[in-house]
């Protein structure tokens, strides 16, 4: 009896133990719940009845239902604790709750049974698994942020907040020829073999300021231009923990933009020149016009006074000084592209040799001239004369540069330029190949400044009186006439060389064969119509026409010209047309005559040399060309050539 009642009186204790209990708590017996308190009740939100007597498998989530099995055999054994399990019960709601439960038996109304004693983990669990989503998000988006970070091609830096390396994107491990273990420990200056930050530093400047910063500069260590930027990370407090480093490798921006400077320099360096020429050009058309008739007067004058000899010498000083003044207008058409006569076929390698046979005779004993003629082809198009004088001219002021002796060395060579070299040229050049000439000295050379004048009408470094400037000008005119470039190399003191590239010709046949004066024919007498805008010089060449015995009709337009034309002109045996006037202009006015009468005779002359719009006019049917200013044998001579022709 008293084992009986102490059982009893066990089991009573036992059960106001478990309810007052602030933990759920069950009693089962090989899994078939046999009491649970009222925490426990509440907690499954079933009826009491409902609960006891069911096994607790019922209320087992099924993805637990295995391990609830392996816990129940387990609970058959001697043992007298257990170690706690977690499981997850389902209420009468469907929802889901997390126990841990420590299991210890029990003597349950007089039999062996396990005390389940249940602490809800719930909100632990949500916890951990929003801490693991969470972690799973944070890793993804790392990963993310890497990825980002390595497909940037510049490279991306994180350092610490005394230039410590802590991290850079692939870009960076790439560029900077590194990996990850060879960056551990390193500050961003000893990568590339320096004890201490560079002088120049963006990230420098962001440790000190605490702000964004960004400069350019060169890495003489990589050889590289680098834009490097830094951008500050601060914590709550302010306090910088963190500079990112942004480096972007610029070195070929840099060259692109030296490039497009020098480009854009060359540019307007050659609009600078070509409004120059169009200045020198007009200038000297103007001049020669007035030349022409100061000249046609003098020449009338000489006539007249032969008789008297001082005067006659008067006369001649001013025809000399119209011939020098000629000579200078002569290098200003050259340089501003108005002086091309006809063109032929040229060997350069004669003229090259001519050349330097009258440098032999002015060379100072102690400057040597070196003939380099390694071009095997040295045919082009052009003018012989205008090219000797270019030629000349450059060997002239490569004498001049050397005043205490050295070597000026002229070569040729046959060069085939590509269409990148002739598109940056800015030259007129195209694909193909080219015979090209260079003269060098090493005498004093030139500074930057000269160098961008050089080719300038009326700029010479040279003291007054000993060069009017126009040597250089003239040959870039040239230069330029024949299609070609030039290119000017200097320093001081360490020479100038000279690089002139010219189209070769592909035959060496003449293309166009100059008009060759005739001096024999004899005059005929006849009616000549004058068509020049200046009065001055069209009564100058009408009072010569009439000293030759030509009748003379003079017209100051071409619209006036037509007039009288269509009137007379079954009576008009030649009619000389000035190419550059008001209304209508030499070619126009000429294209007029002929559709009058299409056997017209006309003879063109111009201040301007003979270039490519007389070329066209001549190629019309203009039998002769003349350059103002010229003297009365000269228009006799080439009157008797043109009325002497059939």
């Amino acid at each position: 009896m008293e084992s009986i009642t102490g059982i009893k009186h066990f089991v009573k204790f036992d059960t106001t133990l478990v309810e007052t209990l602030p933990f759920p708590a069950a009693v089962h017996e090989n899994g078939i719940l046999k009491y649970c308190n009222s925490i426990f009740v509440n907690l499954l939100q079933f009826p009491l009845n409902d609960i006891t007597g069911r096994s607790i498998l019922d209320f087992i989530d099924p993805d637990y239902t295995e391990q609830t099995l392996e816990r129940l055999e387990e609970y058959k054994s001697d043992k007298k604790h257990f170690e706690p399990i977690e499981t997850v019960l389902v209420n009468a709601k469907k929802e889901r709750v997390y126990f841990k439960i420590a299991n210890s038996v029990i003597h349950f109304n007089g039999a062996r049974a396990i005390l389940a004693v249940c602490t809800d983990i719930t909100q632990l669990k949500n916890t951990e698994e929003a801490l693991r989503k969470s972690n799973a998000e944070t890793k993804k988006t790392h990963r993310m942020l890497q990825g980002i970070l390595d497909s940037i091609p510049d490279v991306i830096g994180i350092q610490d907040n005394a230039h410590g390396i802590l991290q850079y994107n692939q870009a960076g491990y790439d560029y900077l020829q590194t990996n990850v273990d060879k960056v551990q420990g390193k500050r961003c200056f000893e990568l590339i073999g320096n004890d201490k930050p560079c002088e120049l530093c963006a990230t420098k400047e962001t440790y000190q300021t605490k702000k964004p910063s960004r400069i350019e500069k060169y890495v003489p260590e990589l050889q590289v231009w680098l834009d490097c930027r830094a951008y500050p990370v601060l914590d709550e407090q302010g306090n910088l923990v963190n500079v990112v480093e942004h480096l972007r490798d610029i070195t070929e921006q840099k060259k692109a933009m030296e490039e497009l400077t020098k480009t854009q320099e060359q540019l307007h360096q050659t609009q600078k020149m070509e409004a120059i020429g169009q200045l020198a050009g007009g200038i000297a058309h103007d001049f020669n016009n007035q030349l022409a008739g100061i000249l046609s007067f003098a020449d009338l004058l000489r006539d007249k006074l032969r008789s008297d000899p001082a005067l006659l010498e008067w006369i001649e000083y001013i025809v000399t000084g119209i011939n020098r003044a000629t000579d200078l207008t002569s290098q200003l058409l050259a340089f501003s592209r108005k002086g091309k006569t006809l063109s032929i076929s040229i060997d350069v390698h004669s003229i090259i040799k001519e050349v330097s046979k009258l440098l032999e005779h002015t060379l100072d004993k102690r400057i040597e001239l070196q003939v380099q003629l390694l071009a095997k082809s040295s045919i082009i198009s052009g003018d012989a004369s205008q090219l000797q004088n270019a030629i000349l001219n450059l060997a002239i002021n490569a004498r001049d540069a050397m005043n205490k002796g050295g070597t000026i060395t002229i070569t040729t060579e046959n060069v085939h330029l590509d269409q990148a070299f002739c598109k940056e040229s800015l030259f007129e050049l195209h694909e193909g190949a080219y015979l090209c000439f260079s003269i060098h000295d090493n005498g004093k050379g030139m500074n930057k400044e000269t160098l961008e004048r050089i080719f300038e009408p009326f700029f010479t470094t040279k003291a007054q009186g000993e060069g009017t400037g126009l040597g250089l000008a003239g040959v870039y005119g040239t230069i330029k006439n024949h299609k070609g470039a030039i290119f000017v190399q200097s320093e001081p003191d360490h020479g100038t060389e000279f690089t002139v590239y010219f189209p070769l010709c592909r035959n060496s046949e003449p293309l166009i064969k100059p008009f060759s004066a005739v001096a024999d024919h004899p005059l005929k007498t006849g009616t000549i119509l004058v068509i020049d805008d200046d009065t001055t010089v069209n009564l100058a060449y009408s009072i010569m026409l009439k000293s030759l015995g030509f009748r003379v009709i003079s017209c100051e337009n071409g619209v006036e010209a037509l007039d009288r034309y269509k009137e007379i002109w079954q009576t008009i045996d030649l009619v000389i047309i000035d190419m550059v006037m008001p209304k209508l202009d030499g070619r126009d006015t000429y294209s007029a005559l002929k559709s009058i009468n299409p056997s017209v005779k006309a003879i063109l002359m111009s201040g301007y040399s003979f270039n490519g719009e007389a070329q066209k006019i001549i190629e019309e049917g203009v039998k002769g060309f003349l350059q103002k200013p010229f003297t009365r044998n000269t228009l006799a001579n080439k009157i008797a050539e043109v009325l002497g022709t059939s």
